[in-house]
This record gives structure tokens, C-alpha cells and sequence, in this order.
């Protein structure tokens, strides 16, 4: 079976008088139309210090301090992998807003069990953000205390301004000391980090309009990318109907809708007093640790467990030994789906694909594998080679949006999911261009010793057991 590629975001159809149309699954207000892919840059090295308060900022958004000032304690649930990257995770923010004359302090503390530690936050805000201060200017102070006892780890973040249009950004936190400046408009700056995660290194960093040129301590020439030059990749699809129709089943679809596969669900458990996580499918169950009690004859055990992608859905998970085989199933706890199984299964496959051999969004490969492609849900789409000899190559693919794909006699479309957007580095930097000069900025570093260990204190408050007034940065009560 071939590809057909579209060459456009948008396929067309030929109309009356060969006028091009929208295919039907592209059509305004289909799932495929409103589906939007993640786009993931790839960090440039020296970028840690903005990234770094950039984080910050999208952790503090999600409080809404500016509405709630001298208010009282209230709850936050704030979702720290929008910020900061890596899996959905919710913690439960408990803040209070207070003022010091002219300026905001906001107290942030939450129970982070995943790490077993608890979070002390205060962040001193002298101006919020502005034209002539971008990222505001205030200090953050932070605390992470072991929930156990033990020495707290320290962390000090400052953002100023040294001129009226330039802003200056120090970190110090464990692992990573950082001084950047960085103009208003935030198109030119530049930072000086010391790592040390493992293997010590410094990292020098400028950029302007065009450029980013930066040196590593553990390399002997610099590198330079172009900011308007960069190349795609993908992982990850989303799998579409490109006509109505029916399965073999009876269910019926329209064009343009998502293909419904659950290949399994993650979920989080406590045992023997541990908050772990776990993941069950159609193969069975894996956990980080084996469960403490296992089911023995007659005697099948259940379990509360938690969805990790939705903190609000809970299962009961039970195993059943039968003929010494643990058989698993999983069941909805609440809603209208109470009590019912939770289906598995559907992927779908598609024989003989023939496959680029590249991953590139902008170039097509110079040879092709044929292969059997699998779609497992949302985010995937894979091969899986044959184990047996003689060793097949690994394959890279990429598909364009509206890829079209057939199986059992229906067609569908492909939407990409993620998108790793990389600069590409530029050729030659003395006939390129990137003329930027690197600066030592070592100096300007702030050792954590140096700071008084008074301005680590977060106001002492109890954690709030209401109801999370903010849900991702929404309002649920007034």
C-alpha cells in the first residue's frame, strides 16, 4: 500500500469546473480541522535563564495572585506540566496574597508527593510586568523541605531591570547558577550559566534578531543558529475518518472525526503508605514496585486507583488468579459509567506502508521501506520489525497532515500530534553571518551562601482544605 502525501495543511478536492474544495474531514468545525498539534522547540544552549523564568511566570499565572490580593488563604490547582514540561501533574497550591507598602508578596506552599517533599515559596513583586520590565521585577525564594525531615534545599531567583530597556534576570538554585540581560523587546541579550548535573560546565550565550551564538565549556568552537531557519520533525499522530461511513461493528462516523483507540490508561496508587504509579492495558498490569498483597485462589484483590492524566477519575482495579494466571480487569468508580468495565484494544493496523525513510517535514526521503504501520492512539503511530533474522533497518517516517491511510476498507487521514521544531545551524559563521560577540559574564553570579538565610522564610500558614478556587488558572467560586 502507498501514501498518498498531501503536499498542503489543507487538502482540496477538485469542485464543479475543477475549482479545488476543502475535503469533507478538513471542512471548518470537523475534529480533524480543530485539532491543533504541539509544537516543541528544541532548547538552544544558554537559553536556560529566560526559559527558567518563563516557567516561573506560567507556575504564578496559574494563582491569579492579582485578584486575590489581602484576600485570605485560597487553593490553587496548578498544572505544573504546562510550565515546566514532562507528564500532566496537578499540585495543590495553597496561596495567600499579601502587600508591603507598595509592594505584593505571594506565599506559595503545596505537598509535592511525587518527590516526597513539601514547597515553600515567597515571592517578593516590586512591579508587575510592563513595557519597560517585561518579566516585572520582584524576588522568589524557595524552600524544598524533605517531608520527612532533613536538610531543606534553597533556591533564589531575581529579575530587575539595569537600564529602562533592558532587563536583568540572576538565578541561583541547586545544580545551576545563571546571569542573563535582555532587552524589552526580548529579540537580543545575553547569559552566562555554570551547570552541574554530574559533569560541571559554563555556557556562554548572546543572541539578536537573527542569531543565537553560543560556546559550551566542553566544546573548542562555537555554534550558530539561524532563528529563522529551522527543521520539523514529528512524534506523534492523531488518526482521522476521511469519509462517513460504518465499521464492521455497526458504529457509525463521520468524516473528519478522531479514531477512538484506548491502549491503556496510567494511573497513580498508594501501597504500604507510598504514592507510586502504575499503567494497566489489554497485556496486563506494570507497576514501578510490585503490589505489597497479590490475589490468591478465590480470593480476588481490588484496588482504588487514580487516572494520572485526569485527578477526578478513579477506577477500582481487580486481579483474580485463575488457573495460575492473574487475569485484570478495570471499572469506572462514579459518573454515568459507574461500575462498567474500562474497554481496551482497537488499535489499528495498516499492512505494507511504504515508508519514506526520513523524518523530515520538509524533505522526502531518497528511499523507501515497506512495512506494517500501527496506530495505538493519539500521539502514536509505529513498526514494529520482525524479531527474527536476518535484522531489518530501523525506519524513519514522516507523514504530512492528511496523509491518507487505508484498513479493512476504510480510509483514513493523519494529523500531526507533536511537532520538534530545531534551528539549523548556520554553515560558516564568519560568511554566514552571526558576527555576535561572547561575553564572560561570570562575575555576575550569585552564590546561595551569600544571601541571608532570613529571606528564605515563607510566611508559616496551614495548608487550606477548601475547594480549589482556580483550576489551571480558571475560576471555579467567587
Amino acid at each position: 500500500m502507498s501514501i498518498v502525501n498531501p503536499d498542503t495543511n489543507t487538502p482540496q478536492a477538485s469542485g464543479q469546473g475543477g475549482q479545488a474544495q476543502v475535503s469533507a474531514f478538513a471542512e471548518s468545525g470537523t475534529e480533524y480541522s480543530n485539532f491543533s498539534p504541539e509544537s516543541i522547540q528544541v532548547d538552544v544552549a544558554g537559553d536556560e535563564p529566560v526559559d527558567f523564568i518563563n516557567n516561573i511566570l506560567c507556575f504564578i499565572s496559574q494563582v491569579v495572585p492579582q485578584d486575590n490580593i489581602d484576600a485570605g488563604k485560597y487553593v490553587a490547582m496548578v498544572e505544573e506540566g504546562q510550565c515546566f514540561g514532562g507528564d500532566t501533574a496537578y499540585q495543590r497550591v495553597t496561596t495567600n496574597v499579601e502587600t508591603s507598602g507598595s509592594d505584593f508578596i505571594v506565599n506559595l506552599f503545596w505537598n509535592d508527593d511525587r518527590q516526597d517533599v513539601d514547597q515553600r515559596v515567597r515571592i517578593v513583586i516590586n512591579e508587575g510586568a510592563n513595557a519597560t520590565a517585561p518579566f516585572g521585577v520582584f524576588n522568589m525564594y524557595m524552600q524544598t523541605i524533605p517531608s520527612g525531615g532533613g536538610q531543606a534545599e534553597r533556591a533564589h531567583v531575581s529579575v530587575d531591570r539595569t537600564t529602562s530597556d533592558q532587563a536583568e534576570v540572576v538565578i541561583s538554585v541547586p545544580n545551576m547558577q545563571a546571569y542573563a540581560t535582555v532587552n524589552n523587546e526580548r529579540t537580543a541579550g545575553s547569559s552566562y550559566t555554570s551547570l552541574n548535573f554530574g559533569t560541571p560546565k559554563n555556557i556562554r550565550m548572546t543572541f539578536d534578531g537573527q542569531y543565537i551564538r553560543s560556546r559550551d565549556s566542553s566544546e573548542v568552537t562555537d555554534v550558530c543558529v539561524d532563528k529563522s531557519s529551522s527543521t520539523e520533525q514529528v512524534y506523534g499522530y492523531a488518526l482521522f475518518y476521511k469519509e462517513s461511513g460504518s465499521t464492521s461493528s455497526g458504529t457509525n462516523f463521520v468524516a473528519g472525526e478522531q479514531v477512538e483507540v484506548n491502549p491503556g490508561i496510567g494511573f497513580t496508587y498508594t501501597d504500604e503508605g507510598e504514592s507510586r504509579i502504575g499503567f494497566v492495558s489489554d497485556w496486563g498490569v506494570w507497576t514501578e514496585e510490585p503490589f505489597s498483597s497479590e490475589p490468591t485462589s478465590g480470593n480476588p484483590v481490588t484496588r482504588r486507583v487514580t487516572s494520572q492524566d485526569d485527578v477526578n477519575t478513579q477506577y477500582d482495579l481487580t486481579q483474580t488468579l485463575v488457573d495460575s494466571a492473574i487475569e485484570t480487569t478495570l471499572r469506572y468508580v462514579g459518573g454515568d459509567n459507574d461500575g462498567n468495565l474500562v474497554p481496551f484494544g482497537g488499535e489499528v493496523s495498516f499492512e505494507n506502508t511504504t515508508l519514506d525513510q526520513t523524518n523530515n517535514r520538509d524533505e522526502e526521503g531518497t528511499s523507501s521501506l515497506t512495512r506494517d504501520l500501527f496506530y495505538f492512539g493519539e500521539g502514536t503511530m509505529g513498526v514494529f520489525n520482525d524479531p527474527t533474522p536476518p535484522a531489518q533497518p530501523s525506519i524513519e517516517f514522516s507523514l504530512r497532515d492528511g496523509a491518507e491511510l487505508s484498513s479493512n476498507s476504510i480510509n483514513y487521514v493523519v494529523k500531526a500530534t507533536n511537532i520538534l521544531q530545531q534551528l539549523d545551524p548556520v554553515a560558516d559563521i564568519g560568511i554566514d553571518g552571526c558576527d555576535l560577540t561572547l561575553q564572560d559574564l561570570s562575575d555576575n553570579l550569585v552564590d546561595l551562601d551569600d544571601l541571608s538565610g532570613d529571606l528564605f522564610q515563607a510566611t508559616e500558614f496551614t495548608e487550606a482544605t477548601t475547594a480549589p478556587k482556580y483550576i489551571n488558572g480558571e475560576l471555579q467560586q467567587n
